[in-house]
């Protein structure tokens, strides 16, 4: 499976970015704070890490990624139905775990809500950084609070 790594400057240090995909598309994007970088040298994860890098400038506010179907393979309908849900939330805004369990039909599944995203394979993608807690910021699986922060500063929020 071809992976690389890039990274992107946070106001506490570098934020690292994992890119895998197969033959079918993008499998899985991992945002953590500490790591090294390796190279894009398949013409797919170098697409992706363009489009993420014009995301983080400011000039790219909807993702264009093929999505292989092994990404999901291994999720429950809910997971999936979480997650169709949170593409759905425009860039610069955000939404509490609550609406996006009502949204589904499940308006008693906040906490579930987060434990599907939490588990979300293809963070940026499906920009669970923009849902928040009813009460605040809300946790992220993607990095932790400071790159859900930073994220969402993107985003002018």
């Amino acid at each position: 499976m071809p992976s690389c790594t890039i990274s992107h400057p946070l106001p506490s240090g570098l934020l690292y970015i994992t890119l895998t995909s197969d033959s079918a598309g993008l499998l899985s994007i991992h945002l953590f704070t500490d790591g090294g970088e390796a190279a894009c040298t398949d013409p797919l994860l170098r697409a992706v890490a363009e489009q993420i890098e014009a995301y983080f400038a400011g000039t790219l506010r909807e993702f264009n990624v093929k999505i292989s179907p092994a990404a999901v393979l291994d999720t429950t309908r809910f997971q999936r139905d979480v997650w169709d849900a949170t593409k759905r939330i425009p860039y610069g805004e955000t939404v509490t775990y609550g609406r996006i369990a009502a949204a589904i039909g499940r308006p008693q599944s906040s906490r579930a809500v987060g434990n599907a995203l939490g588990r979300n394979p293809l963070p940026l993608i499906v920009p669970c950084h923009r849902v928040i807690s009813s009460s605040g910021m809300g946790g992220f699986s993607g990095g932790g609070p400071e790159i859900k922060e930073f994220l969402l500063g993107i985003e002018g929020r």
